[in-house]
């Protein structure tokens, strides 16, 4: 069982109330590719939102009780949301895949106070690198890898766009898996 938002299921499990404009909108449930975490808060008001208002226009209704804002790597939820969070914290949370048009797109946020969590220590080689506020290895559960025991000297990565985005992996992917 792989969690795709593990921080979802950590800040759970410390006792937050989380809630997600993503799969785990309801996350009771869960989805195909996700499993659910009960233990995590459900408000069906929100998850029916869910349905009327995508990521890059959230409903102020939807803003309005939370205390702080993660943004999982994708730039265009801050961009597109900014004047309706920028009073909240808001946190960007790289995956490690950053690059320098991600860098130049969030800078204007970044001065104006959105704070960044970054994976790896890598990703200061990033061009246009803009700094971090943290850096959070992403937490692997011990009983998901319990078989795993690192006598194969191997990697694996599933990607659903890793076509489209060839060109910019050979000249400018920066691994930060190390």
């Amino acid at each position: 069982m792989t969690y795709w938002n593990i921080e979802l299921k950590i800040f759970t499990e410390l006792g937050h109330e989380c809630f997600s404009h993503g799969a785990y909108h309801r996350p009771h449930i869960g989805s195909a590719f996700r499993p659910p975490i009960p233990d995590m808060a459900y408000d069906p008001h929100f998850a029916d939102m869910f349905n009327f208002y995508q990521k890059d226009d959230l409903h102020p209704e939807m803003i309005e009780y939370k205390d702080v804002i993660i943004i999982m790597h994708d730039p265009s939820l801050v961009m597109k949301n900014w004047e309706k969070i920028k009073h909240k914290r808001v946190i960007w949370r790289s995956i490690g895949q950053s690059y320098p048009e991600i860098e130049n797109m969030l800078l204007p946020y970044r001065q104006q106070g959105m704070e960044i969590v970054r994976y790896s220590p890598r990703e200061k080689l990033i061009p246009g690198y803009m700094g971090e506020d943290a850096m959070i290895r992403f937490y692997k559960d011990p009983e998901e890898y319990d078989s795993w025991e690192g006598s194969k000297w191997q990697i694996i990565t599933v990607s659903q766009s890793m076509q489209k985005k060839l060109d910019r992996f050979q000249l400018q992917f920066i691994p930060s898996c190390l």
